[in-house]
């Protein structure tokens, strides 16, 4: 059985997923679902449960588990950005800024 290669030195880590956002979204409240997902996200950074450079889960797969539409992530995610707190690389993902 091979072993795992031993990991390289001066080489930057990997940003780690945050795959465990606490984010709740209320479909009949009256406030915007894309502003309920940005704000529970800041709220998370804010709290520390988050770290500078991890990466977000995909728009796509935030959607899905949210059960609302691309469209509504992609506003929450652009009003992140807008608030300098997090940065979207295409083809790369979503980063805390």
């Amino acid at each position: 059985m091979m072993s795992a290669p031993a990991p390289r030195t001066g080489c930057l880590t990997p940003a780690k997923e945050a795959q465990d956002l606490k984010i709740r979204v209320h479909k009949y409240s009256p406030v915007p679902l894309y502003f309920q997902i940005a704000e529970a996200t800041s709220a998370e950074i804010q709290l520390n449960h988050l770290n500078h450079r991890d990466k977000l889960k995909t728009e796509r797969s935030l959607a899905r588990e949210l059960g609302v539409s691309l469209g509504t992530v992609r506003h929450a995610f652009q009003r992140l950005e807008d608030n300098h707190l997090v940065r979207r690389k295409q083809g790369s993902g979503t980063y805390l800024a």
